[in-house]
Order: structure tokens, then sequence, then C-alpha cells
């Protein structure tokens, strides 16, 4: 008995090692090439050719397909044009799918093995590429370095790479590009050195199955320099002048390429406003007219496209229409060689000189050009000689508003002590000409220069003397010349 069991268990054996041997050599060993579509590959079209070769013939062969979420289709019988080629054609929609095949070898036994499993995608929609936040269109920077934020989004596919394409250097191209951009999410970049300049930009978006998107363009305005502006005089009038006109021209001269807007500021020295206009365009004169009698002060500000502004300079300027208040006073005679006191008031609120000259009364003649004066000062001396003066004192203001005013001095001569002295006088203002004369006890009290004095020798019945001693020179003259003839006709001499 013993031994009919072991004979029966080695039997057992060995018909065991006959099976798995029989079951060995019947299943496949296939090895899989020609793999359509690839493992972890991408299409761009709604189907998929599923196409495969094997190392050994098949009977049949079932094609198993899944989605992300559940079988789309499965098992499905390929087609074959041999035992080792098999195919199958297959619209799908776009989706991440994986793929096996179940390969049937019905030599001497039917058996069956699995490939392995296989990994693809259909996608035929392009990404989205999208412009970020910022920089916004039309954007005006005053930076040359610029930052800026895209992305792109695909539903279904990864993203292959993304980039920035703009016209900075001159040429419409790429100026950089991520080849690890992550779907949907944000690509943060700086482009350096940016020169001055009108630009465009966009984004290009490029996905896993090949498809892709340009975004919309942006306009980029970089701008780095600040609008050169000032007054242009005399054009305009010059800080701290004044004027007498009722108008105030403000007249600039401008540099800017992309100028927003310029504005003319005109206020009262106080701070309060008078006028303020601004422009858009590039005007570079403004008139302000009917203006009153005030201190004023007036600046132009331009402004360009990047919020860079720039102002000249504040100018104070003063309209006045009013002369000067100008008196002048002091004794009307004074003697030759003392001091003489000119006495004078001057009065505005923009005074900008006081000026006096001396001349000759009678003819004329400068005895002194302007000469400035202290305008508070209120007196100026000179030492006279002897003439009749004009004294003139004049004052002028900020705007060249003048106000004259004169008066006359006489001057006189005064002295003691024997003998007699003869004096060269100037003629006065009717043409007689002043001398005084002296004798016996010594020259006269006073001698004067003035227009109005008479002679001061001795007369008869009215007549100067030396008038008189001519006439009695005549007749004397007379007398003896009539003696003369009578005494000729008397002797015959003369017929």
């Amino acid at each position: 008995m013993e031994i009919k069991k072991a004979s029966l268990l080695a039997i057992l054996v060995v018909l065991g090692i006959v099976m798995m041997t029989v079951l060995t050599i019947a299943l496949p060993t296939i090895t899989i090439g020609n793999l359509t579509p690839a493992n972890n590959t991408y299409q761009s079209q709604n189907w998929s050719y599923f196409n495969f070769t094997s190392d050994e013939n098949l009977d049949m062969t079932y094609l198993y397909l899944h989605n992300n979420t559940a079988p789309a289709a499965g098992p499905r019988n390929m087609s074959n044009d041999s035992q080792t080629h098999w195919y199958l054609n297959l619209t799908l929609d776009e989706y991440a799918y994986n793929w096996t095949v179940q390969m049937v070898n019905t030599s001497n036994l039917t058996h069956s093995t699995n490939s392995s499993m296989y990994y693809f995608t259909i996608d035929y929609t392009a990404p989205t590429a999208e412009l970020g936040v910022y920089p916004v269109d039309n954007y005006n920077s005053s930076l040359a370095n610029v930052w800026f934020l895209l992305r792109c989004n695909d539903s279904t596919s990864t993203i292959n790479h993304l980039d920035l394409w703009s016209n900075f250097s001159g040429t419409w191209k790429y100026n950089q590009t991520n080849i690890t951009a992550t779907n949907a999410i944000d690509w943060n970049i700086t482009v350096d050195g940016i020169t001055d300049g009108s630009y465009i930009w966009g984004v290009f978006g490029n996905d896993s199955a090949g498809n892709s998107d340009f975004s919309t363009n942006r306009t980029l305005l970089v701008d780095t320099i600040t609008p050169l502006i000032s007054f242009n005089v005399p054009n305009t009038i010059a800080n701290g002048n004044g004027s007498a006109r009722t108008t105030i021209i403000s007249n600039i001269s401008l540099t800017e390429t992309n100028l927003f807007n310029v504005t003319y500021r005109l206020t009262y020295q106080n701070g309060s406003s008078v006028n303020s206009t601004t422009y858009t365009s590039s005007v570079k004169e403004v008139n302000f007219t009917t203006l009153g009698e005030y201190n004023y002060t007036y600046n132009v500000t331009a402004c360009d496209k990047v919020d860079k502004c720039n102002t000249t300079d504040t100018y104070l300027i003063i309209l006045d229409r009013t002369n000067p208040f100008v008196q002048v006073n002091g004794t009307a005679t004074v003697a030759v060689d003392t001091v003489y006191t000119i006495k004078y008031d001057t009065t505005d609120s923009n005074l900008n000189g006081c000026y006096y000259n001396l001349s000759d009364y009678n003819t004329g003649a400068s005895l002194l050009s302007d000469t400035a004066l202290n305008c508070s000062a209120m007196s100026q001396t000179f030492t006279p000689s002897f003439f009749t003066y004009k004294v003139t004192v004049w004052a002028k203001d900020l705007a060249d508003n003048v106000n004259i005013t004169s008066m006359i001095v006489s001057t006189y001569k005064s002295g003691g002590g024997g003998g007699s002295s003869n004096y060269d006088y100037p003629l006065t203002t009717d043409g007689v000409v002043n001398e005084t004369t002296s004798g016996g006890g010594g020259p006269s009290e006073e001698t004067s220069a003035t227009a109005e004095i008479s002679e001061t020798t001795g007369t008869e019945n009215g007549t100067p003397a030396k008038t008189q001693q001519i006439i009695k020179q005549v007749i004397i003259v007379g007398l003896i010349a009539g003696g003369l003839f009578l005494i000729l006709k008397l002797f015959k001499v003369i017929e």
C-alpha cells in the first residue's frame, strides 16, 4: 500500500510538470513593436490609429481603451493583414487615454495574454495664450526695465513652451521663452534696457499636442527723459522786471516727444490764481490780456505720457502804468562857492532809480549829466559856480515809467575890500549882460546872476551913464566939425 501511494504521488508530480510545460509553451510570449500611438504621446486630431506588430503569430487581438474616468470602448476586435500585424482606427474625444491589447494564440491550446499599459492624449483644441494684468494696454513706462505677466491655459494637455514676443529690438520676434511653463500659472519676467520708444508685445503659447495660440498685442511706451522746458527771453519779460502794458506774454521752448499736456499758470504775487489753462498740444505761447496793475507770478509745466513733468522757473512781473511821484525844492538863490542842498521826494512802490542833473538855465548847456541819487536820502548837495542853474530830478520804476521835475536856482557873488572889480557874467534869459562895477570905497555888496537884476550903475534922466557919455562925445565931435566948416567957409577955402 505504501508503495502504491508513493507511485501515485510521483505520477501526479510528473503530470503537473508536463502540464506546466505545455501551458508555458502555449502562452504567447509577445514582444510588441512599431507601436501606435506611442506611449506618453499627444495627438492633435480627433481620432487615433492603433497599430502594432508582434514577434509571433496571433490568432486574434482585442483593444481595451480607457479614458480618465471610465472605459471609452472595448473590447474591440482589431483587424490584421498578417498574423503579426494588427491595427484599428477609432474616432475619439479629447481625453487622456490608456490602452492595452489582449492577444490570443490558439496554437495547440487556446491561451491569451495582455500587453503592457500604454498612455496617450487626444487634444485638438488650441491653448489660450493670455496677457497678464500687467502691463496694461497702452501702458507708459518711465523706466527702461519693464515687468511682464503672461500665461497659457490648456484644459487637456500640458504647456510645452510660453513666449514673450515684441519688437523691442526693432524686429518682431520672441524676446524670452519659458520651456517649463505650468498650465494656467502666471509667468513673471522682466525685460531690461528697453530704449525709449513705442512698442507692441504679445504672448505665444504651445501645448504638448502641438496646438498653439497667439494673444492679441498690447502697446507699450517707454520714456525715460523728462520734458525740457524754459522761458524764451526777450519774448517773455525777464524775471523781476516790470511792464506798462496790460498783457503778459508767456513764451516757452519745449522739447518732448511724448507730450501729454502743458499748463500755463498766472497768479498774483500773494498766490491767488488769476488764470490756469492746460493744453494737450504743444502750445508754446500764451498771452494773458486785460490785466490790472499788480505784481504777478507765472510759470509753465509740461508733462509727458509717463507722467514725467518739468516746470519753468517762476517769474515775477510787475504791471505798472503809473508814473512815480517826484518833487524837488530848495532855496531859490545861493551864493557862489557855497554848498547848496537839493531837497527831493520820490514815491513809488516799484522804484527802480532816482537821478538828477544840472544845466545852465540860460543856454541849456549841461553842467552835470544824469547822476544817480539815493531815492530814500531825500537830499543831495553840490557847490554852485556863477550860473543860473536848472536843477532836474527824475525817477523811474520797474515798468520804466518816468516822472521829471525841475527848479531854477540863481547864484550871486558876495565879498568886500578896496579897489574895483570887473566880472564876466553870463547872459540872463532876456539876453542882457549883467555886470556890477564899483568905485571909491570898494565893490558892490552883491552881484546876481538871475535874469531879473537890473544894471546897478548910475543914470541921468533914466539913461545909463555910459550911453550918455557916448552921446556927449558925439555932440562934441559934431560941434568941432561944424566950427571947422565955418572957418574954412570964411576964408573961402570951400566954395
